[in-house]
């Protein structure tokens, strides 16, 4: 959720950009005679609560599907806004977890 809310707070027009829809692979999951993609907002708002849906291979995978629409540039640019803060908050989740075992090295583990 901070991502989203720091999306927000800096950056609206590619905030608004995720709320649009997406196109995702069914990766053969789909029911017979279905589509194999199906669309999806990465983020969505249902009353006070905000619900998140990024997998973004299963996005880039729907390209291979002739008739699945194509994210725009400025999807695509949300996107890779969003990557870049999935991986800061992955690298400060995993430098707290070094500087625990540093901290306590039994404890850790």
């Amino acid at each position: 959720m901070s991502i989203h809310n720091e999306l927000v707070r800096t950056e609206p027009e590619l905030a608004a950009e995720l709320y649009a829809p997406f196109p995702y692979d069914f990766r053969g999951e789909n029911a017979p005679g279905t589509k194999p993609w199906y669309t999806m907002p990465i983020f969505n708002r249902q009353a006070d609560r905000l619900f998140v849906r990024y997998i973004r291979p299963y996005i880039e995978a729907a390209r291979r599907h002739d008739d699945a629409p194509r994210p725009s540039e400025a999807a695509r640019a949300a996107m890779d806004r969003t990557n870049k803060g999935w991986e800061a908050a992955v690298a400060a989740i995993e430098m707290a977890h070094l500087a625990r075992r540093l901290a306590a090295p039994e404890a850790a583990s």
